[in-house]
């Protein structure tokens, strides 16, 4: 039985301008970000409705209800598309008492910053989120009642 899936796939590229972006660039990202999420919905899906219960969380970024071209036009389009996957999730599955959640966090020190143009310093690096705070906030949506559908939470480093 599966109670919770976290989908929690994310890349990106140098590039971050549509005019530096190639199409197949574009896919990859597409296809790590946002495709990989919904085929994970759409395969456990179906148990969590049956057994009516199930969370669903994902996570995006803050580059999803905030674009910019410092995320990127594909990384900001496909974690935007999460937040319509988690929507949805919820116009369909709410009924059968399973609920899902997107997660925005804001700049954390995880390895895609090392993916940026430039790259942030260390000094940077430390007053960003860590990859502990983002966990402790999916154990926090996990841990709610069933009752409860926390749709989505923006998180962002409290210096920037």
């Amino acid at each position: 039985q599966v109670d919770i899936l976290v989908n929690n796939a994310g890349t990106n590229i140098n590039a971050r301008r549509i005019s530096e972006t190639t199409l197949e660039e574009w896919q990859r990202l597409i296809n790590v970000n946002l495709t990989s999420a919904f085929l994970f919905t759409k395969a456990l899906l179906p148990e969590m409705i049956k057994q009516n219960q199930g969370t669903i969380i994902n996570i995006a970024s803050r580059a999803a209800s905030h674009p910019a071209l410092i995320a990127g036009v594909a990384y900001s389009s496909a974690k935007r598309g999460m937040e319509a996957l988690t929507q949805i999730t919820n116009e369909e599955a709410n009924p059968h008492n399973v609920r899902a959640c997107v997660i925005n966090p804001g700049a954390a020190n995880t390895p895609i910053m090392d993916l940026r143009p430039a790259p942030p310093s260390e000094e940077q690096r430390e007053r960003m989120m860590q990859a502990e705070d983002i966990a402790n906030t999916v154990v926090f949506v996990a841990s709610l009642p069933q009752r409860v559908t926390l749709e989505a939470i923006e998180m962002r480093p409290t210096q920037s």
